[in-house]
């Protein structure tokens, strides 16, 4: 999966990727273009997979560099978890319910309303 590929990507690719992508988007298209960075995996226990911050960190930085606007779902906010389970959020730990997108959603909304 992608999350695989960015684990074992060496740094300069996985940069060069990022900046190959950036670009291509704003050539493509007109307005402003929203990044989010990974969430993490687990809600209730955050990811301590090696390597995770420092290629998140490049991204966030990558997508700064290309003037796109970043949302960071390190910090996103799961206030509905209090009540519920982690995998009524994220199905197997990683991708989004129907709740999960929504609060996802929120979540976005969220930040660019700070920026």
């Amino acid at each position: 999966g992608v999350n695989d590929w960015m684990f074992s990507a060496p740094i300069d690719e996985f940069r060069q990727s990022l900046d190959d992508t950036f670009y291509s988007l704003k050539n493509r298209f007109n307005g402003d273009i929203v990044f989010v960075t990974p969430i993490y995996p687990s809600i209730v226990k955050r990811i301590r997979k090696v390597g995770f911050r420092k290629y998140e960190s490049i991204a966030a930085q990558r997508a700064y560099s290309a003037e796109l606007y970043v949302v960071r779902g390190r910090n996103f906010k799961w206030r509905e978890l209090l009540n519920t389970s982690s995998k009524k959020i994220l199905w197997d730990g990683i991708h989004p319910t129907e709740l999960g997108y929504r609060l996802y959603a929120e979540n976005v909304l969220s930040q660019i309303k700070e920026m």
